[in-house]
């Protein structure tokens, strides 16, 4: 939720978008959307904006406020949470000043210390940027379509009627294209990325536990990470699904794995919970990776702390592993060996999807069948469009791979009719 800083009270048109536009979308896109919306509320409190008052009357925002706002959505959480601290500061009053900064500080010190390295950010990336840009566009665009049904009320006649409210659509189509344009056309989705095959080979190489050059010295880390890879390589999973995993979850006599939500369970200590935020399903697991995950549960056993709970993936004192152990696992990784290129949890996840395609492909899976098992295997929903995004690109890679024979049997025929004209020396 967001806070009104003042009253300590969740912030009303936020609280209602998210409740009614993502509450079945997972709990990190959620937190990302209203980002959308604070960044919007932060920009309008500070220049004495009323936003109530800009999508009432359709006015909305003009080039240079925009302008003003992209260089906003770049600025860190930090730089973001202390400016917020200021936001009551114009009146002066030093008891209003000290009510407003309190709630905050608390609330944001919570935030900051998820997100360790932003401290030392002078600004974020482009991809942040546009992500923060696309959702405050969705929250306009939602508080504008609440107001078009209020447009026009007190006009006379119904051609005045229809007229008000095709100028507000107007308006307000206006203010998202212009919005849309600076997100960079930012939808929500990453742009995906996949190690080559030899950067695969590669990262299996030096993750080995025998491998001398290993980044990790203790013998159950080298077991645990090797293992965390080899999962996401063999299935897919996204980390918060391997994180949340249990013991029991493993059914070794079927070789599979079973993925449960598992949103605020209570048996998990850890402040920032890992989640499933796809379906439940049954992942298949191969008699090495299953000889594997034996052989880690064994030594896991070994760790007196691990025995107190059910978590799959735990640290060298047996407490269940947290996102940020996680994320240090890919730093440790890109760090002593920069020639992975950007391995992370999610590369891995798309280098799975970039694999199935290409055994799909080898095997003449038809595209109606590739996309059912994939939805499965990912744990998709039927009406995802995650699916779509891989079919395109391999019929993206099929007509480059075609424009370029095409292409070299025109470069030989034009050879072979240069060589067969006469030469005029």
């Amino acid at each position: 939720m967001l806070i009104d800083c003042a009253t300590g009270i969740p912030l009303f048109d936020p609280t209602v978008w998210t409740l009614t536009t993502y509450r079945r979308r997972s709990a990190s896109t959620m937190e990302q959307a209203l980002r959308g919306a604070m960044l919007i509320h932060l920009f309008c409190a500070r220049r004495g904006i009323d936003l109530a008052e800009r999508v009432q009357t359709g006015t909305f925002f003009d080039s240079c406020e925009l302008d003003d706002l992209e260089r906003e959505a770049a600025r860190p959480v930090r730089v973001l949470a202390e400016s917020s601290a200021l936001m009551m500061t114009a009146d002066g009053d030093k008891a209003s000043q000290t009510r407003a900064t309190s709630p905050l500080k608390r609330n944001h010190t919570g935030f900051l210390r998820r997100l360790p390295s932003v401290a030392q950010l002078t600004s974020v990336d482009r991809r942040t940027t546009g992500v923060r840009l696309y959702y405050l566009r969705e929250y306009i665009k939602w508080l504008g379509d609440r107001q078009s049904f209020m447009i026009g009320r007190d006009a006379e006649g119904n051609i005045e009627v229809d007229r008000c409210r095709k100028s507000y659509s107007a308006a307000l189509e206006k203010i998202c294209v212009a919005l849309t344009t600076r997100s960079g056309g930012v939808s929500g989705k990453s742009k995906r990325l996949a190690l080559s095959p030899q950067q695969r080979k590669e990262l299996l190489r030096v993750t080995d536990p025998d491998f001398t050059d290993n980044p990790w010295r203790d013998p159950f880390v080298r077991l645990r990470n090797h293992l965390i890879i080899l999962t996401f390589l063999c299935t897919g999973m996204r980390r918060g699904e391997l994180l949340s995993l249990k013991v029991r979850q493993i059914e070794m006599p079927l070789k599979r794995v079973s993925i449960v939500r598992n949103q605020d369970d209570k048996a998990d200590p850890r402040r920032r919970q890992p989640a499933v935020k796809t379906y439940g399903r049954m992942v298949p697991l191969g008699h090495d990776l299953i000889a594997l995950t034996h052989c880690y549960i064994r030594e896991r056993a070994r760790i007196g702390s691990a025995r107190k709970h059910g978590f799959l993936m735990v640290s060298e004192t047996g407490r269940p592993l947290s996102l940020s152990a996680l994320t240090l696992i890919f730093d440790d990784l890109r760090g002593a060996f920069p020639t992975l290129g950007p391995v992370t949890a999610h590369v891995l996840r798309h280098t799975w999807n970039e694999q199935f395609s290409d055994d799909a492909d080898e095997i003449g899976m038809d595209p109606d069948e590739e996309r059912r098992v994939r939805i499965e295997l990912m744990g998709w929903s039927p009406t995802s469009a995650m699916p779509d995004y891989y079919l395109r690109r391999k019929t993206i890679a099929k007509a480059a791979e075609t424009s370029e024979a095409m292409q070299r049997r025109v470069m030989r025929d034009s050879e072979a009719a240069l060589q067969r004209m006469p030469d005029d020396g």
